[in-house]
Formats: structure tokens, sequence, C-alpha cells
């Protein structure tokens, strides 16, 4: 086996991380002429899961972990780039939180109050990050109060146009 696909790990950091991963095992599966077979890329794929990316892998379902191509889903739509919100404008706002309701609809979690609060605080750079300092405890980790003062703060312009996350 040549050093770069015995040195091949995905840790579960980020897209980036995802996709070249992906090519990896693909261009792999191909010098060895196993590119059409689907178990084959899946058990080898498995081989080189670490950290939080096992962690993840063994949070799947058997048929997901067996299958090159239901992996790749899985994979392309857990780690892929999530907006980050700076607060530059109440447009922004908005769209960071509809962004993290999406989120928390898509992974189950909208009613766990904990969780979406987590996710949305990992979005959060700049001056939206130092105002959120700023804050009561109470509204710094509670999503239900947090959402409101996000548009309170930074209240929508009349005059611009909506815009969507920096990504």
């Amino acid at each position: 086996m040549p050093a770069e696909v015995a040195d091949l790990e995905f840790r579960g950091l980020d897209d980036a991380e995802c996709e070249a991963f992906i090519r990896a095992v693909t261009a792999h599966a191909l010098s060895e002429g196993k590119q059409h077979d689907d178990q084959w890329m899946a058990d080898f794929a498995s081989t080189c899961f670490t950290q939080a990316g096992l962690r993840w892998w063994d949070g799947l379902d058997e048929k997901d972990q067996r299958s090159w191509k239901l992996l790749r889903r899985a994979m392309l739509s857990t780690f892929k780039s999530q907006p980050m919100f700076s607060g530059q404008s109440g447009e922004e706002a908005e769209a960071f939180v509809r962004m993290v309701r999406q989120k928390a609809f898509e992974a189950g979690k909208h009613r766990d109050n904990i969780w979406i609060m987590g996710f949305a605080l990992t979005r959060l750079v700049g001056d939206a990050m130092r105002w959120h300092a700023t804050l009561d405890e109470a509204t710094q980790n509670d999503w239900k109060l947090f959402w409101p003062a996000v548009l309170a703060q930074y209240p929508r312009d009349a005059l611009s146009r909506p815009q969507t996350l920096r990504q």
C-alpha cells in the first residue's frame, strides 16, 4: 500500500477535509480497479476514520457504513461549510436565524434548546461574537432569548437589499 494511502485519515474536521478524503478514496479505488465496488470502497474508507470522524462514522446506520454511495452522501451532508455570522447587517442577522433553525430541523434537534444554542455559538465571529459576550447569562445560553436579541441588535435597514451569509 502506498504511503499516502497508509497515512489517509478522516478526522471529521470540515468540508475541505471531507472533499479531499472523498477524492483520495476514489483515486485509491481507481488505482486498485475497485471504483465500481461500492462495498469495497466503504470498507476501505472505514479503516481511515479517526477522532471525531470515527465517532461520527460509528453513529451511522449500518447500511450507510457499508455503501460508499450512501457514506459519501452522509459525509457531504454532514461536513458542509456553515455560514458565519459577523453582525454586519439586519439582513445577515435574519439569514443567521433562518440558517440555525434550518440546521436544527435537519438534525432533528429543533426542540433541543441547548443543542441549538451550542450550534449557533459556533457560527459567531467578529462583532457578533463580541456582542454575545456582553449579554446577560440567560440570553447567552438560551436560543429562545438569543434569537430575538440578535434581531433587535441588528435591525433590518429598509434601504438595503437582502443578502446571504458569508461563507
